[in-house]
């Protein structure tokens, strides 16, 4: 009997191999998506509004106090200190997930509107997403076929 040897067997073999390690350890595309959300954030900022709709501007009483203290009045709205803004991060990071937020006493007041006006900063759009996915995809498709 002779053996017969399916050319490109081992091939094969290797890239489903090395396609399942990158399904068990999804951390670099992770890390580099939650880069991404927090990079989009940050753009929140800029624009002073929550992914195209603006924030509510600050009270009269907020600006004169902000202009007191030598912030400037109205502009930049939620960058007195820059504390909240630099807060932004990859908080929890493994083969399976990403946890990006703020860690600042405050985040939570602005973000939900507690006892404030609320002003979102973050959040994943519909365009997000498909970036998100984008950057899954590439990493967990490349060189398998």
């Amino acid at each position: 009997m002779s053996n017969v040897e399916v050319i490109g067997d081992k091939l094969i073999k290797a890239k489903i191999a090395a396609f399942t390690m990158r399904v068990k350890n999804a951390k670099k595309p992770l890390q580099e998506s939650g880069e991404y959300v927090v990079k989009n954030v940050l753009k929140n900022f800029q624009s002073e509004g929550y992914f195209g709709q603006n924030w509510k501007p600050l009270s009269p009483f907020t600006a004169s106090q902000r202009a007191r203290l030598g912030f400037g009045a109205y502009h930049p709205i939620l960058e007195r200190t820059g504390k909240l803004k630099k807060g932004f991060k990859i908080l929890q990071l493994n083969n399976f997930s990403v946890k990006i937020g703020n860690q600042v006493s405050y985040y939570r007041k602005h973000q939900l509107g507690e006892g404030v006006d609320q002003r979102k900063m973050l959040g994943v759009t519909n365009p997000m997403i498909k970036d998100i996915k984008a950057i899954l995809r590439k990493y967990l498709v490349t060189d398998f076929i």
